[in-house]
């Protein structure tokens, strides 16, 4: 299977997250990615830096997407020929990244959370 990559100016994502079959984030360093995020809600196969370091605590490695161990090129590479050439592991792996960032979406549990970090700074 071919991809193409493009980059583009400023645009709307939801657009191209409808249309992408992976997403690689291989940043050096982060903190919590919004586009991480958006990309789980969509059900788009992750591979990820270890040096995401927020996005680790939503990814398990191998089951809701892949982290990558040294962050080299050439693993880089080859994380994303196996998923280019592995439609039902990508389709899993984007499935159970999408029931795991739904967890949190439940405003119920996202008030609690916010709830009990505000009560413990006040304190």
């Amino acid at each position: 299977m071919a991809f193409q990559i493009k980059f583009i100016n400023f645009t709307n994502p939801y657009n191209w997250y409808r249309k992408a079959s992976l997403f690689v984030l291989l940043s050096r360093y982060e903190g919590m990615p919004n586009v991480l995020l958006e990309a789980l809600s969509h059900k788009i196969p992750l591979i990820i830096s270890k040096e995401t370091s927020e996005a680790i605590t939503f990814i398990k490695n191998n089951k809701s997407g892949i982290i990558l161990k040294n962050n080299s090129f050439l693993e880089a590479g080859s994380k994303i020929n196996l998923l280019a050439n592995n439609y039902e592991m990508r389709k899993k792996l984007g499935f159970e990244g999408y029931k795991t960032i739904k967890k949190f979406a439940q405003f119920n549990k996202i008030y609690l959370l916010w709830k009990k970090e505000i009560t413990q700074w006040r304190q």
